[in-house]
């Protein structure tokens, strides 16, 4: 239960197939020896999709991980062109790299190229993605 993960998933509006089916049930696909149960592997769909789960189920491997199966019904499923709105995209900015002595110089350089360019878009995360 990572806020970050649960902040990216509201975020992104998906949601948990496995949760969507069985909102209580305690299943779990990580096992080992000495280290708490967990389930780690995870079917995040986007919202509009949830209606169409028939099945999403854990499966027993050889390994300490089990598989994760998903069936989704797409007939009536349409591609629409996802409109992004402002403040729902999310960044964390990785502090460890402030420490480099190389990376202000740098920085102040890449940042002298492409701050004149953002009037050419119309959303800055386009704009930054653009750029990076």
């Amino acid at each position: 239960n990572s806020p970050t993960l649960k902040d990216i998933v509201n975020t992104l509006g998906f949601v948990d197939a496995f949760r969507h089916l069985y909102e209580r049930k305690r299943e779990y696909t990580f096992h080992r020896k000495g280290v708490s149960a967990s389930r780690l592997d995870r079917f995040y769909i986007p919202e509009e999709l949830r209606g169409g789960i028939i099945e999403c189920s854990h499966v027993a491997t050889l390994s300490d991980h089990c598989g994760i199966k998903l069936r989704l019904r797409l007939q009536n499923f349409q591609c629409v062109k996802q409109i992004r709105r402002k403040k729902e995209t999310y960044w964390k900015l990785n502090t460890s790299i402030l420490v480099h002595e190389d990376f202000m110089p740098n920085f102040k350089i890449f940042w002298g190229k492409i701050r004149d360019t953002k009037e050419g878009f119309e959303d800055e995360a386009d704009w930054w993605e653009g750029c990076a």
